[in-house]
């Protein structure tokens, strides 16, 4: 396009200085000759008409300039269109970058929720061995049961033939009294018999006390069975409450996953233990490495570490929420492993938080063999 113009422009140019020498030839000859008149009239008019193609190319000239801007301003509108695009595109690729980031931590948060599934499901096949435990002692309580309630029917059934026998005597007392007035109304030589069967009547009451006797006993040994039976039935709803009630909070950890070291700076270190061994009820982050009490109650921690001696020192710190509970440290300049080991009783509220700490300037070391753990467990609730 902007060849044409040119080309336009240097053509307009060249007509124009062509009419001009054009004019100037045909005023000298009018001047010098008469008889070339009707020639130059032909020629002026020859002129007239390139003069009106001139204006012709002017105008199309103009045209062209306003085809020029028109482009030049859709040139100008295609450009912030392709910089609008361009931002949009940096936005999307931003974005696109957000998403890949947002991906990798929601991956890192499932492998989180697999690993705490597969501790739940192992609290779940734990629980389930206590249950089968429990349904044992439940099933022998029960073994137990059955042969006291046997005891019971058995001593109810010689209940029953003691009554049997006592009505007997009963009616043998009846009949010994009714051969006694018979004798009274009788011969007088027949009082040594009557004598007789009063001595054997007195034994038949003496008798009659005693079963009575034994059988109030066994209605006391009855009761006690009973009571005995109710106690071992309050014992087992007890036991079975006991078992769903009672909180299970223990955990136990390692230092390292792999053999290392761990040196503090200038200032005390937070320990995060990362390697679990244990950690029912879940009280224990390996991401902060802190154990959060779940309930009110008494608890035991304990914690062991090593270092590789050789002029450097080691130095444990228990902390209960910013509270220092316990301090231990060592120093040997001999060139050889040294242990620290200790524990401790605390009473925790619910959320206290207890860590350790490494003393500063100090150093701690780990491996597979699990040198340095931490540990803990509750006692029982409050």
């Amino acid at each position: 396009m902007r060849a044409t113009v040119i080309l336009h422009v240097l053509l307009f140019s060249m007509c124009g200085a062509q009419t001009e020498s054009t004019l100037t030839e045909a005023q000298t000859e009018s001047q010098s000759t008469g008889a070339a008149a009707a020639v130059a009239a032909a020629e002026v008019s020859t002129q007239l008409d390139v003069s009106a193609e001139i204006r012709e190319l002017r105008d199309m000239v103009m045209e062209l300039r306003v085809t020029l801007r028109f482009t030049q301003n859709e040139l100008m509108t295609t450009t912030a269109e392709l910089t609008l695009t361009t931002s949009r595109l940096i936005i999307s690729e931003t974005e696109i970058l957000n998403l890949k980031k947002l991906t990798s931590e929601q991956t890192v948060k499932l492998m989180q929720a697999e690993a705490e599934l597969k501790v739940v499901n192992q609290r779940l096949a734990v629980t389930e061995t206590d249950m089968k435990h429990v349904t044992l002692d439940v099933a022998a309580a029960d073994a137990g049961l059955a042969i006291l309630r046997a005891e019971v029917m058995e001593l109810t059934a010689n209940s029953a033939a003691q009554d049997t026998e006592l009505m007997l005597i009963k009616t043998r007392q009846n009949t010994s009294e009714a051969q006694i007035d018979n004798l009274i109304q009788g011969d007088l030589a027949q009082w040594a018999e009557l004598s007789a069967v009063k001595d054997k009547m007195e034994a038949t009451t003496t008798d009659v006390t005693n079963l009575k006797q034994g059988y109030r006993v066994q209605e006391e040994k009855l009761m006690i069975v009973e009571d005995r039976l109710a106690a071992t039935d309050a014992g087992m709803e007890k036991l079975r409450s006991e078992m769903l009630e009672k909180p299970k909070v223990a955990f136990s950890v390692g230092l390292l996953e792999s053999s290392g070291e761990i040196q503090a700076g200038n200032s005390d270190r937070y320990l995060v233990y990362s390697k679990i061994f244990t950690n029912i009820g879940q009280a224990y982050s390996k991401i902060t490495g802190f154990f959060t009490a779940p309930v009110k109650g008494v608890y035991y921690f304990r914690f062991t570490g090593m270092y590789y001696a050789n002029g450097y020192c080691i130095g444990l710190m228990m902390y209960k929420n910013e509270e220092k509970a316990m301090y231990l440290s060592n120093s040997e300049t001999d060139d050889r492993y040294t242990y620290l080991s200790s524990g401790l009783t605390l009473q925790l509220e619910v959320g206290d938080k207890v860590h350790m700490r490494l003393r500063a300037n100090c150093r701690i070391y780990d491996d597979e063999n699990n040198h340095s753990i931490f540990s803990g467990f509750l006692l029982f609730p409050l």
